[in-house]
């Protein structure tokens, strides 16, 4: 994996920012607001996720793996 330096971090920047903008995902890079795991103590004892939850944690699991694979 290649390694963000002064040299390359602002080209790296130019690529990455403009995607993040289109598809809406510069909320989880700035401010990140997480949904609760689980909603209630219940549901927690339950082991029953937060629809909301799950749906953030793809989305972020998901933009981790394209910005680790953007390095390359």
């Amino acid at each position: 994996m290649a390694k963000l330096t002064d040299d390359n971090f602002l080209l790296w920047k130019q690529q990455i920012e403009p995607v993040l903008k289109v598809h809406h995902l510069q909320r989880f890079v700035v401010s990140p607001l997480i949904p609760p795991m689980y909603i209630t103590q219940e549901d927690a004892d339950m082991d029953k996720e937060n629809p909301a939850y799950a749906t953030w944690e793809y989305q972020d699991q998901s933009l981790l793996v394209w910005l680790q694979l953007s390095l390359f």
